[in-house]
């Protein structure tokens, strides 16, 4: 994205920045909860297990209780308070569109069809709400999520640290191969259901002149073209969005399997005990977890700049009407207007 189209994007968080800051501190406790689940694990297989003490499996459970009530709240405030801040935000874009709308010239409107200005500021601002709420917050904790892990990782067993390091350039190079095929079949996805608001639009808008003149057959099949079209361009998204996540998936799978394999040598080779091993596995887990969201951030940053785009191609729209910088208003206004 282009420096100039993310500072018009980044100015729109700036009247919700308190709510934003809250927002990122949850999410940062989020992230640092999930890193204390492994490490009370390592403690109890090791510690507490073997030594049969029954007072230490109290105390651990009710710090395991007491992170999952601080996690309750922290999770409600950002599916709350997050997703609210996300609807002022694209309160303010939707009204800074409309607004600039009325001050276009007929020849604009004589162009661009009713239904795909719905579009614009109906379907693509509500996109671009869903990112602004869960972009950030979810580079911000995949942030956390993945130094967290690796580091507390390479104080386990930092060779095999290595291998789950090694996984993330494979997995980044699935990613950004997809990129590009997901980028075009959002943009086409939205261009299609353009087209079919705006053959609706005028089909409804005009349906009695369309039935003085028998027309119904023509309006039909002229839907069933750009509603096909719809379909098409929606099968090819989740075309690429399959091959894209069950590559994922097979990578994953695959890492799992080899941190299970070479673990189980470290064990047995006496660099690593089982508690070690079990907290490890379990850090893998949330060390994928920053990449899934990262994938998942892909999705919705191609899903959320194809809107910005449209809505930016408006905005930029000359007015009709500018007023100069000497303008002013009169005070009184006087004359008389003669109609024959």
């Amino acid at each position: 994205m282009k420096t100039s189209k993310m500072k018009r994007f980044l100015k729109y968080y700036k009247p919700h920045w308190k709510l934003f800051a809250a927002d990122m501190l949850c999410a940062f406790g989020l992230a640092a909860s999930d890193l204390v689940l492994p490490v009370l694990s390592e403690t109890m297989v090791n510690d507490v297990i073997v030594s049969k003490d029954t007072s230490m499996v109290i105390t651990i459970a009710a710090v395991l209780v007491g992170i999952y009530i601080l996690r309750y709240f922290l999770s409600h405030f950002i599916n709350y308070w997050g997703h609210v801040m996300g609807v002022r935000l694209e309160f303010d874009l939707r009204k800074d569109i409309f607004e600039h709308i009325q001050t276009l010239p007929h020849a604009w409107f004589d162009r661009m069809k009713t239904g795909k200005i719905m579009s614009r500021i109906v379907n693509d601002l509500d996109n671009l709400a869903e990112f602004a709420h869960h972009g950030p917050e979810d580079v911000f904790i995949s942030a956390v999520m993945f130094g967290g892990s690796i580091l507390i990782m390479i104080q386990y067993e930092w060779r095999l640290a290595l291998v789950v390091a090694l996984f993330v350039p494979f997995m980044m190079h699935i990613a950004m191969r997809q990129r590009k095929k997901m980028s075009q079949s959002f943009k086409r996805m939205r261009e299609t259901i353009a087209d079919v608001n705006a053959t609706l639009e005028d089909s409804i808008s005009g349906v009695r002149v369309v039935k003085a003149f028998a027309n119904e057959g023509h309006e039909i099949k002229r839907f069933e073209r750009g509603n096909m079209a719809y379909r098409d361009a929606v099968q090819t998204s989740f075309k690429v969005m399959a091959n894209f996540f069950s590559g994922m998936n097979f990578s994953i799978g695959l890492l799992n399997t080899t941190v299970l394999t070479l673990g189980g040598y470290f064990v047995i080779g006496g660099s690593m005990n089982v508690g070690e091993l079990v907290a490890f596995l379990m850090l893998v887990n949330f060390f994928m977890k920053p990449v899934q969201r990262l994938m998942s951030f892909t999705e919705q940053y191609q899903r959320a700049m194809a809107g910005f785009d449209r809505f930016i191609e408006i905005m930029d729209t000359e007015p009709a009407i500018v007023d100069r910088e000497d303008a002013h208003s009169p005070t009184t206004i006087s004359g008389d207007i003669t109609l024959e």
